[in-house]
């Protein structure tokens, strides 16, 4: 009785091009899986944008005499921009926005909005709003 050596066809080096593709796409699937648990679990911190410096705009920026270009170099390039109707007011402002967000995956978030308002070209004051603040009563 003679033995005869089994056929390489089933051996993994001789594996077809799309079978091999297959199994290193399912392997590269399964890592990135883990690492997005792996820092799901780990609390991954991310960071949008900059924290505005309120405190430039109070020592840098003059209302009605400070310009956007201005606002610009104290702040830099804001986020978006547009225009804002006061309550109690009639004139509309232009708008630029600045925002800041930083937060870890699975637990609280920080996010700072500053609206700078421009009046005629002019700084006219700004709104800001934060959720790092503990509210007064």
């Amino acid at each position: 009785m003679k033995i005869r050596p089994l056929s390489n066809n089933h051996s993994r080096c001789n594996a077809s091009p799309a079978y091999r593709l297959v199994r290193s796409g399912a392997a590269t699937i399964l890592v990135l899986i883990l690492l997005v648990i792996t820092g799901c679990a780990l609390g991954a911190r991310y960071t949008t944008g900059r924290l505005p410096d309120t405190a430039v705009l109070e020592s840098s920026l003059r209302i009605g005499e400070s310009t956007e270009k201005d606002v610009r170099a104290v702040l830099g390039e804001p986020y978006g921009f547009g225009r804002y109707l006061p309550p109690a007011d009639n004139t509309p402002r232009e708008m630029l926005a600045y925002f800041y967000e930083a937060g870890n995956l699975n637990e609280s978030t920080q996010q700072t909005m500053l609206y700078v308002l421009l009046l005629d070209g002019r700084y006219d004051g700004y709104l800001w709003f934060t959720s790092t603040l503990k509210a007064q009563r």
